[in-house]
């Protein structure tokens, strides 16, 4: 009988122990799955779009290109990328890559005589940024362009500022 109750204590111990492992190498399978679909995002700063676009989509990456002017950085290349290399990020998901592109060139238009708003509308029209310096002018009427700098016609760059100089009234 007492063999019975040794046989009887060591199958649970067995039990326990096989139960245990199990359990330990299930736990390691479900790890081991979480840890595979993490991955680190490479750099791909440097790389022309296309080379971005094939190393990202290779690691099963969804690639967002988002076009910014830079005149300093030629064109088509990737300038920057979100999130940064060396995050981890999970399998699937989205990397933002900025690819350079020339900017646009446009000609100044002649804004003196107009109101500050019609010249500041013409010039956001042309995707140029607009300062207004307000300068006392007791003989143009409030609110007018007296003048503007860079002058009528100087070629710029989108994105560029333009001064415009109203008048006061005073």
């Amino acid at each position: 009988m007492e063999k019975s109750r040794k046989k009887s204590k060591l199958s649970k111990i067995y039990y326990i122990i096989l139960i245990s492992i199990l359990l330990f190498v299930v736990s390691m399978v479900v790890t081991i799955k979480v840890i595979e679909n993490k991955i680190l995002v490479p750099n791909v700063q440097g790389e022309t779009f296309e080379e971005a676009k094939e190393i990202l989509e290779m690691l099963n990456l969804k690639v967002e290109k988002i076009e910014e002017k830079n005149s300093n950085i030629e064109k088509g290349i990737v300038i920057r990328q979100e999130p940064e290399y060396n995050t981890t990020i999970k399998v699937g998901d989205n990397v933002k890559v900025y690819v350079s592109v020339e900017p646009q060139i446009v000609q100044v238009p002649k804004v003196p005589g107009k109101t500050f708003e019609e010249a500041k509308e013409i010039l956001e029209m042309l995707n140029l940024k607009v300062e207004k310096i307000e300068e006392k002018n007791s003989e143009i009427k409030k609110g007018i362009v007296i003048k503007q700098y860079p002058v009528y016609n100087t070629p710029i760059e989108e994105g560029e500022t333009v001064k415009v100089y109203v008048s006061t009234g005073l």
